[in-house]
């Protein structure tokens, strides 16, 4: 199978980042824990949530580990003959700028010492949905609501829970609370394909 998977919300914290960087970068607790964007967390503008990336962003790509056992489990998709295809809407990564070469590199860094194995990665603005068909990928490992609604028509999306998309559901989603949940249930649900 071609395996895609998320960078934010999936290997990262995104939700404990936000929370906490937020509320020091603001000066004021969260309005809404549950929201997925900044903006939304903290009830504040699209180019206040801008304004917080564009300051945070490269502190966040040098931030933390990768969750718990998610090197464990791409490390066994890959044993298992998989392909593994790193679909990430990172911010200014789509860019043709230094800025967007600075975050591409940064992220390829991250990536490398926290031994993330990958074939190939995919650099998308917001919608994940042309680079899943034409890559011909068989299954999604996401966090964004938005986009797990998008991708799910097409392919099976495995969601990584947060408090942000705990609404999600569907036929086509398999809902993990970790990465430790995650070999297990594709197995589960593909069988002998996986």
């Amino acid at each position: 199978m071609r395996i895609g998977i998320d960078v934010d919300g999936v290997l990262i914290n995104l939700e404990y980042y936000q929370l906490v960087e937020g509320e020091k970068f603001f000066k004021f607790k969260p309005k809404n824990p549950t929201g997925y964007k900044v903006w939304q967390i903290f009830d504040v503008s699209v180019e206040e949530d801008h304004r917080f990336w564009r300051e945070k962003i490269f502190e966040y790509t040098k931030y933390d580990k990768a969750l718990p056992n998610a090197k464990q489990v791409i490390d066994k998709f890959k044993a298992d003959g998989h392909e593994i295809y790193l679909i990430t809407a990172r911010s200014f990564t789509t860019e043709d700028t230094p800025r967007g070469e600075k975050m591409r590199t940064a992220l390829g860094e991250w990536l490398k010492e926290n031994g993330i194995y990958y074939d190939k990665i995919f650099y998308s603005k917001e919608d994940k949905t042309k680079i899943i068909c034409d890559q011909k990928i068989d299954l999604m490992i996401e966090d964004s609501p938005v986009n797990i609604e998008q991708i799910s028509p097409l392919v099976p999306v495995v969601c990584m829970k947060w408090c942000y998309n705990q609404n999600v559901c569907g036929d086509n989603i398999i809902n993990c609370d970790d990465w430790s949940q995650v070999y297990y249930k594709v197995n589960a649900v593909f069988g002998k394909k996986c």
